[in-house]
Parts: C-alpha cells; sequence; structure tokens
C-alpha cells in the first residue's frame, strides 16, 4: 500500500492517527518502525546512537565495503572518517570565508527578477540560485558553465525512486540487492556502448541516467582540479587535501583505526552528494518561505524592521529571522523519508524490542504539526514566536534530523537561507500573486516540494529607518 501512495509521508500521518505513535509496517521484506513518541526517538538518535548509527539501505545505496561511498551511505568507522574530514568545511570561519562567493551569486539573482509590477515563478529562479552556490562554493566553477548540471540535477528529482521497479525488488529481495544494481548498470553500459558505436540505429535518444552523467562529468572535473594544482576556496579543494592512497585507508579500517584521510572515489561520490543535497533542498526551503511572505504580509513587515535596524556583517545575529526560517521549516519540512536509522545489534528501546536490520521512520509531519508540542497556538498556522520556549526537546524539530548524524550541510544551508532573505527584503516586498495558491499544490517525489511559487516584486523606496528619520 505505501508503493502506491501519492504522498509517502502523509501516508505515514493517517497511520499515526489510526494506530498511535508507534507502530510497524513492512517496506517489501523489511520491517519499519514509524516513530512519533519523541523519548523514543532521542533514545535512537542520541543516546543510543552507537546501535543506529547508519541509515537504511536501499538498492541505490553504495554498498559500505565499497570504494564509492558518500557520507550519506557511508557506515562504522567509514563514516565517522568522512564526517570527521567533511566537518571543518562548516565552521563559522570557513562559512565566513564563503560569505562573499555566496553574496556575488545571490546578487545576480537579484538583478535578474523582473521588477515591473510582473507574476512570475520565483521557484525556478531559487534552482538557478542553489546550482548557482554549489557550483562556486562545492566545484570552483563559474555559474555560467552550470546549465548542465541545472537540467540532469532537475531531471534526477522528477521521480520518486522510492516507486522504480529496481528498488521495488531491491525491497522484496534484499539478498539481491547487489546483482539488482550490477545488471541496471549493465543495461546501461551497454546501450551506452551501442550508441556510442552506432548512433543512427542504436537508441537514437538515449542518454545517460542523470546520476550517472553527473558522476562522470564530476570525476572529470575533480581529475581537471588535481591535474592542474590551483587552489581554491571551495569544498573541492578541502577534499582534495585530505586524500591519500586507498592501502592506506583500508589498513588503518581492518585494524579499526581512524586515518582523517579520504580516497580519491569517496571525493567524487561526496562532490556528487553535495551537488544532489544542496540543489533542491535549499531551493524549496526559499520557495516556502517566499510562500510565507506573500501570504503573511505582517510576517514580512516583521523581518524588514529588524532587517532595517541591522547592520548586514552577521545575518546570524537577525533573531526575528531566525524563528521565520525554523517556521517554515517545521511546516514545509522537505526531506522527510531520508531521515531515519537503521539498528545495527539487538537493543531496547522504551521497553521496545528492536531487532538488527529494523528501521526507525520517524513520522514527521505528526510530530511538527503535534499540538503537545507545538501549543499553545495552533501548529497549523504559521506562529514564529513558537520556537522561543527553550523547554521543548530538541527531536520536536526534524527539519535537518537530529543527532551526531544530522545534516551537515546545515549551517550552510541557514546561512544561505539567511543572506538571500535579508538582501531580498533590504530591496523588495514580496507581493502575492492571483496564482500563488491555486499552483503551490505540495507534491512528494524524491523529497517534498511545491509545483510553483508565483510572486510579485515591489521594490521599497523607503526603509524602517529611512521613515523613522
Amino acid at each position: 500500500m505505501i508503493w502506491s501512495s501519492n504522498a509517502y509521508s502523509r501516508q505515514l500521518e493517517k497511520w499515526t492517527l489510526q494506530y498511535g505513535q508507534i507502530y510497524g509496517m513492512f517496506e517489501g521484506r523489511n520491517p519499519v518502525w514509524v516513530v512519533s513518541d519523541i523519548e523514543f526517538l532521542q533514545e535512537v538518535f542520541i543516546k543510543q546512537f552507537g546501535n543506529f548509527s547508519s541509515r537504511k539501505t536501499t538498492v541505490f545505496s553504495r554498498p559500505s565495503t565499497g570504494k564509492r561511498v558518500h557520507l550519506f551511505d557511508a557506515q562504522g568507522i567509514k563514516w565517522k572518517r568522512q564526517r570527521y574530514v567533511i566537518n571543518p568545511t562548516f565552521t563559522p570561519l570557513k562559512l565566513k570565508q564563503l560569505t562573499p562567493l555566496l553574496l556575488n551569486c545571490i546578487n545576480e539573482l537579484l538583478d535578474e527578477f523582473p521588477i515591473n509590477g510582473q507574476d512570475f515563478n520565483i521557484y525556478e529562479y531559487y534552482k538557478k540560485l542553489t546550482m548557482n552556490v554549489i557550483c562556486l562554493c562545492v566545484l570552483g566553477i563559474e555559474t555560467h558553465s552550470n546549465h548542465l548540471f541545472l537540467k540532469k540535477s532537475a531531471q534526477f528529482f522528477s521521480n520518486d525512486i522510492r516507486k522504480r521497479m529496481i528498488a521495488k525488488l531491491g525491497s522484496l529481495i534484499p539478498v539481491f540487492r547487489p546483482l539488482f544494481i550490477k545488471i541496471f548498470m549493465l543495461q546501461n553500459n551497454i546501450r551506452r556502448t551501442l550508441h556510442n558505436l552506432c548512433p543512427s540505429i542504436f537508441f537514437l535518444s538515449y542518454e545517460l541516467p542523470p546520476s550517472l552523467w553527473l558522476l562522470d562529468h564530476l570525476e572529470q572535473m575533480v581529475k581537471d582540479r588535481q591535474a592542474r594544482g590551483n587552489e581554491r576556496l571551495d569544498l573541492l579543494q578541502l577534499m582534495l587535501k585530505a586524500t591519500t592512497i586507498e592501502q592506506q585507508i583500508m589498513q588503518n579500517e581492518t585494524t579499526n583505526e581512524m586515518q582523517k584521510k579520504l580516497i580519491h572515489d569517496e571525493v567524487i561520490m561526496n562532490v556528487f552528494l553535495f551537488l544532489i543535497a544542496g540543489y533542491e533542498t535549499t531551493s524549496t526551503a526559499l520557495a516556502c518561505a517566499t510562500y510565507i511572505l506573500a501570504l503573511y504580509p505582517h510576517e514580512q513587515t516583521k523581518l524588514q524592521e529588524e532587517i532595517d535596524h541591522s547592520p548586514l556583517s552577521d545575518v546570524n545575529e537577525l533573531e526575528q529571522l531566525d524563528l521565520f526560517i525554523k517556521e517554515v521549516l517545521r511546516m514545509y519540512p522537505i526531506p522527510i523519508s531520508f531521515v531515519n536509522r537503521l539498528c545495527l545489534n539487538d537493543t531496547i528501546v522504551c521497553n521496545q524490542h528492536i531487532s538488527k536490520g529494523d528501521i526507525i521512520q520517524p513520522d514527521i509531519y505528526s510530530i511538527h504539526y503535534n499540538s503537545e508540542l507545538w501549543g499553545p497556538h495552533d501548529p497549523y498556522e504559521f506562529y514564529p514566536d513558537r520556537h522561543r520556549d527553550k523547554r521543548r526537546s530538541p527531536m520536536a524539530f526534524m527539519a535537518f534530523g537530529n543527532g551526531p548524524r544530522n545534516c551537515v550541510g546545515m549551517r550552510f544551508a541557514l546561512l544561505e537561507m539567511k543572506l538571500f532573505l535579508v538582501n531580498l527584503l533590504r530591496k523588495y516586498t514580496v507581493l502575492k500573486s492571483p496564482k500563488l495558491e491555486s499552483h503551490f499544490n505540495i507534491r512528494e517525489l524524491t523529497l517534498i516540494t511545491p509545483d510553483e511559487v508565483w510572486i510579485r516584486l515591489e521594490k521599497r523606496t523607503r526603509t524602517v529607518c529611512d521613515s523613522e528619520s
């Protein structure tokens, strides 16, 4: 039934109403615990992290024993090593160094906006912005070179990978997952070879699947960067500085020692991960934030007042903006199905026996809209000040996951959002288009996203500070 559902996360929410805060189901042959009890999740994500330090595996997950494994799929000491290398990219100092690059991308986008009262779908502009940011801050390439990356990334997210036949087969017969992915790769290699040999006969319109196209091009970019030897301020350079030979890594992992390095294939896979993870999620979060700005003018006015009275030097000091973004992400969580944990050892959690191999899937909608957690104001109403309550459990907010394995790029994503919103609201007021609500239409494929966000922009002639003077 879960495979036939149009919205995986909304189906879990319906079942929670029917069966309670902890219940079980099967995805194929995989036992899944669906949980909205935050004490249970506190045990899983934080207190017993050693028993739940991995995410569930799918047919698309790279085998953790292989070489081409990125941070999202890595397990055990391999995950710990990769996280140790990548974490320094997102320290406050590194983010401050990347801020000028972010501002360049933001200012370029602001100059492209229609400002003559014309209605437009701002979501498409946000996708371009986030791809530009990734290309500059992760890959170190100029923004005018990224149109193919934008196209292929959009194709990657254009369908629900859970509903592909290969994914269903992988869930039904887990032992054959490696075989299924080998068949998938072999099929594509055969089609590509035949097309290259005689394109006029074989597969006239053949294109590589977007994930394979991206990996091929990213591998070539990494090789080119290594060959040139020039250094840039970006994530790719940080990872290349931490590369070492494969034998040294494997030898240390067999002795359970952590070599704080990456191998070449891990660099490629993690660049791919940051390209995919940073593109759709941040653009969607900005789209939802803009939808709220247009729908609730009084919230926009509060933000403009705070922004007008504050210097641009540190957007993290803007309290109302921080509350606003948290409330947007509470009401519109994006990568729900990716926030899960795999049980690695038999254990007891809140008097429930969890077996090795069981999957813990938080029901994030039920958590984020729980009136006991988010009251007394109606959780279905937009109310940023509810986040001022410091007594609330951190497990009540799971937009970026939680615990040691939360989203590694969280700080970067929040900085990008804050810098953009500050610069947008200093110059413009967001107005509601007649098509705003009818075209919003939240859908769930790989991620949870709106269809379109139609607004118009009105240039501000006077700020709050101007008015007071």
